[in-house]
C-alpha cells in the first residue's frame, strides 16, 4: 500500500510541471500596441506604384526668361509617375500652353509653347490623406510668335503639397521655385543666347490618379 502511494505522489508530480510548460508554449504572443498602431496606419495608406497627372499651371515663362519669349498664360500638362524606391518617384511630362500678347497702337500677338520634363520627385505622407515633398528635373521647352522664337533646356526645381481624399484621387498644389538653364532666342535677325539662373513662384494645380 505505501509502494502504491508512493508510486502515484511521484506520478503527479511529474506531470504538474509538464502541463505548466505545454500551457507556456501554447500561449499566443503578446503584440505591442505599437505595433499594432502601424500595422493599422499600413493598412490604411496601401502602396501604389504608378501614376497618370493631368495639370495646368501658370509659369513666368516657360522657354526662360532669358530668351525673351515665354508663355505667359496657362498651360496644361500631362504626365506619368512611377515609383522608384520609398518616397522616390520618377515623372515624365509634357506640356504645352497659347497666350496672346495686346498693348494700345500694338498688334496683337500670339505665343505657343511646347516642351517636356523628366526628373525625380520625393514624396512621403505626413498624415493619412496629405503628402508632402519636392521635385528636381530636366526640362526643355519651345516658343514661337509671329517673327520670334526661343528654345530653352535646363533644370527645374519645386515643392508641392498632394492632398489624397481616396487611393485613387489626389489634387497636388506645385509650386516651382527656381530654374537654371541655357536659352537661344531669334527676333527678325537679331539672335541671343545666354545662360541664366532664377528664383521663381511659378505655381501649378495637378489632378492626381494613383494604382
Amino acid at each position: 500500500m505505501s509502494v502504491r502511494l508512493g508510486w502515484a505522489c511521484g506520478t503527479a508530480l511529474l506531470l504538474v510541471p509538464c502541463a505548466a510548460e505545454a500551457e507556456e508554449q501554447e500561449a499566443p504572443t503578446a503584440v505591442a500596441p505599437t505595433e499594432e498602431k502601424e500595422s493599422e496606419k499600413d493598412a490604411k495608406r496601401p502602396v501604389d506604384h504608378h501614376r497618370l497627372v493631368l495639370g495646368m499651371g501658370y509659369p513666368q515663362a516657360l522657354a526662360g526668361s532669358a530668351g525673351g519669349l515665354g508663355s505667359m498664360g496657362p498651360y496644361g500638362s500631362a504626365g506619368y509617375e512611377a515609383r522608384i524606391a520609398g518616397p522616390a518617384w520618377f515623372m515624365i511630362a509634357a506640356h504645352g500652353g497659347v497666350s496672346s500678347f495686346e498693348s494700345s497702337g500694338v498688334q496683337s500677338t500670339t505665343t505657343w509653347s511646347i516642351g517636356g520634363t523628366t526628373g525625380v520627385r520625393l514624396e512621403a505622407p505626413v498624415f493619412d490623406f496629405v503628402d508632402v515633398g519636392g521635385y528636381g528635373a530636366f526640362r526643355g521647352a519651345a516658343s514661337r510668335a509671329q517673327d520670334a522664337s526661343a528654345h530653352f533646356v535646363g533644370a527645374v526645381f519645386g515643392v508641392g503639397l498632394h492632398l489624397r481624399p481616396t487611393r485613387f484621387f489626389g489634387v497636388r498644389l506645385g509650386l516651382e521655385v527656381l530654374s537654371a538653364g541655357y536659352s537661344h532666342s531669334a527676333y527678325l535677325h537679331q539672335v541671343a543666347s545666354a545662360a541664366y539662373a532664377n528664383l521663381t513662384a511659378s505655381p501649378s494645380l495637378e489632378l492626381t490618379f494613383s494604382f
